[in-house]
């Protein structure tokens, strides 16, 4: 518990032998519940997994040493179809999924002196019997947080493969628990000596990734949208419907398009970028053009959404008027093109200059009515490793490191 909130941690694993075992071992000992995932590896993720989880058995933690608890049988209320396709039925909705856990294994923190079960301490790991994508990954991990019996209010993502500090997880978390925003995600661009480490290639990308981001999403200052390290109030995963979000790389994506239709508020949290001997799984041939077009897709759905954030919204209508022009005009100049036609040029131009200004100015003000969804904070020293007896005893901005920099006299209410 951190803060009087209760924290899970997902940890999606793809082929990150080698890695996710010490990404577990290291998760912070506030954290409440860790949900590990595997995802239909090829390599030895999963022995790992399990290695780790009964090699933690009596290891000394905050609150008692750890006993594993192994369950071979499938997670509750699932098995496979009847129609033999490798789906399960996965949680006590009955909920199908494409690709839902295979086994669940828990670690029950017990304590030392007496041996009796502290049920806040649990570790599952769960396996999918058919490969889901990094978001898929994500999505049952959330879904079994929120399907379980710890009433969690914060669950937090830390990729399998070691590039998130975890000493820096009471920074990633704090905007939400102090309220201050409903979604915190790490930025590792927003200092020259945090991305350091960041190749050209990576930079060019991400940069590439966050304008495109920002339009699609809204959120018109944020930063670095393909970083994983985030965390998210059980509040807005109830409100952004996370089982229909793209399940691929653009996860992190789609889901800032739904935080922003709801109207949520979101913190960037500086971090420095971390590479190590990882081997990257994204196929940038596929991602790219995929993501490019969810991105497109999604953008136009924000607009066109009947809410009063969509076409209720004087900022959404100049963007699709200015849109809709700017596509006028180039359609205009493309038939004097093939058809030879003259006397269009005028007509080009006014179609164009409206149709820029309509759709700047629809972005201008779409920047300044929403600037109260948006927290930045500024970095505590990330150099330091996360001292749980301390946290403890310290108050929520003690312990984070952080402080807000907008005004709060102008963040938006939902």
């Amino acid at each position: 518990m951190y803060g009087g909130a209760t924290v899970a941690v997902v940890i999606p694993a793809y082929n990150e032998a080698g890695f996710v075992g010490e990404v577990i071992e290291t998760v912070p000992g506030f954290v409440d519940r860790v949900y590990v995932v595997d995802d239909c590896s090829t390599d030895g993720t999963w022995t790992e997994i399990r290695e780790t989880l009964t090699g933690l058995e009596g290891s000394e933690r905050p609150g008692g040493s750890l006993r594993p608890i192994a369950d071979e049988s499938p997670a509750e209320g699932s098995g496979p179809l009847a129609d033999g396709s490798g789906s399960v039925t996965n949680g006590p909705d009955g909920t199908e999924v494409a690709a839902g856990p295979a086994w669940r294994d828990r670690i029950v923190a017990r304590d030392a002196r007496t041996g009796t079960v502290l049920p806040d301490r649990i570790v599952v790991a769960l396996r999918h019997r058919e490969n889901a994508g990094v978001g898929g990954a994500i999505k049952t991990g959330y879904r079994n947080a929120m399907a379980d019996d710890a009433d969690v209010d914060i669950v937090a993502v830390m990729n399998g493969d070691g590039q998130m500090d975890p000493a820096i997880l009471d920074r990633i978390i704090g905007p939400v628990v102090r309220g201050e925003a409903d979604y915190a995600k790490g930025n590792r661009l927003r200092h020259a000596e945090y991305r350091r480490q960041m190749s050209t290639w990576r930079m060019f990308g991400n940069v590439l990734l966050t304008g495109l981001t920002r339009i699609a999403s809204g959120y018109w200052r944020m930063a670095d949208p393909q970083n994983g390290y985030t965390a998210i109030s059980s509040r807005a995963l109830d409100r952004v419907e996370f089982e229909s979000l793209y399940e691929d790389y653009g996860f992190c994506n789609h889901l800032l398009v739904r935080l922003n239709k709801q109207g949520l508020r979101i913190a960037d949290v500086p971090m420095r970028a971390v590479y190590g001997d990882e081997t990257s799984n994204i196929r940038y041939a596929s991602f790219v053009p995929r993501l490019s077009l969810l991105l497109f897709r999604s953008y136009l759905g924000r607009l066109l959404d009947d809410g009063d954030r969509g076409m209720g919204s004087p900022t959404a209508v100049a963007q699709l008027l200015g849109m809709g022009l700017l596509v006028g005009g180039a359609a205009l100049a493309a038939g004097s093109v093939f058809t030879g036609a003259g006397g269009t040029t005028v007509a080009t131009g006014v179609f164009g200059l409206f149709g820029l200004a309509s759709f700047l100015t629809g972005v201008a003000a779409e920047r300044r009515a929403d600037a109260g969804l948006e927290v930045h904070v500024e970095p505590g020293d990330l150099s330091g490793e996360f001292d749980f007896a301390a946290s403890e005893g310290a108050t929520g901005d003690e312990r984070s490191g952080i402080a807000p920099t907008t005004d709060e006299s102008t963040a938006r209410e939902d």
